[in-house]
């Protein structure tokens, strides 16, 4: 690319470690990684979800707090956005019977009253934008890697 440069690396679970973090904040590259759910980012969820200054809900009905993580190999606290959004039905688990076959089992139409089900996601980023810029951001990812879905598979690019 020459003298050119992404203006965001956008990038999901597999990219928030040590080595490729380190290489972006070399290169001054502004980042927006999503990271695993590990037990250490578990934590801070559990930890953040009782905070009050949460966003209000986006378009999306995401809301968002900023924190700070240092997880186990990295070398320095970074800044985190969590994300996390209410389910309010259509859920659905899977599950193996016997080992062997698939069962599927379906919630109700809707969670039951007095219950908030959440979708949760820890994003780590070197950008201020806003919360919201930031989860519309990492929303974007999907829609730019679909493309590249559907050459691969869709298409036959894949084989």
């Amino acid at each position: 690319m020459g003298d050119k440069a992404p203006a965001l690396v956008r990038g999901d679970s597999g990219y928030g470690n040590e080595g490729i973090l380190l290489t972006l904040e070399e290169r001054d590259q502004p980042y927006l990684l999503r990271l695993r759910q590990t037990k250490n980012v578990q934590r801070l969820v559990a930890q953040q979800f009782s905070r009050q200054d949460w966003s209000r809900p986006d378009d999306q009905g995401c809301q968002m707090v900023v924190a700070s993580l240092q997880l186990h190999g990295w070398s320095k606290k970074r800044r985190v956005v969590v994300v996390r959004q209410r389910i309010r039905g259509g859920i659905a688990r899977e599950r193996r019977m016997d080992g062997k076959r698939l069962k599927l089992d379906l919630a109700g139409p809707s969670v039951p009253e007095g219950e908030r089900l959440w979708e949760y996601a820890v994003l780590v980023t070197d950008v201020t934008y806003s919360q919201q810029a930031i989860g519309q951001l990492y929303r974007d990812r999907a829609d730019a890697e679909n493309a590249f879905d559907e050459l691969k598979n869709q298409w036959g690019l894949g084989g």
